[in-house]
């Protein structure tokens, strides 16, 4: 298969958002198809603690819950009012079933969107 066939597949056996530093990512959602060389958005909204950052990081991450692994940077430095990331996915991503997304500017901060294995 090309690589601008590669999909990056959110689906689920057992997803879960976690929110943290007043951020919650609501998409992608699970279930959702994402395929290499398209051009889509992470997006979130401010929960009731509202942001403590001036900055954060949108993350791509790969592997089980307990050990992620950064893999890409998706978007970096953004105003977490915009409350958007919009980005072209990468050609070299491998098609898989366990990808989170994670933002913040540091860890302990960082707020998980779902999480599907």
């Amino acid at each position: 298969m090309a690589k601008s066939l590669l999909a990056l597949l959110f689906v689920a056996l057992y997803c879960t958002s976690y929110a943290n530093a007043g951020y919650e990512v609501t998409s992608p959602t699970t279930g959702t198809l994402i395929n290499a060389g398209d051009y889509t958005s992470v997006n979130w909204i401010i929960n009731n603690v509202g942001p403590t950052e001036q900055l954060v990081n949108v993350i791509l991450n790969n592997g089980p819950p307990e050990n992620l692994t950064p893999i890409y940077t998706l978007c970096s430095g953004i105003n977490p009012n915009v409350k958007t990331c919009s980005f072209t996915v990468p050609l070299d991503i491998p098609t898989a079933l366990n990808y989170s997304i994670t933002m913040g500017g540091t860890p302990e901060n960082y707020a998980f969107g779902n999480y599907c294995k």
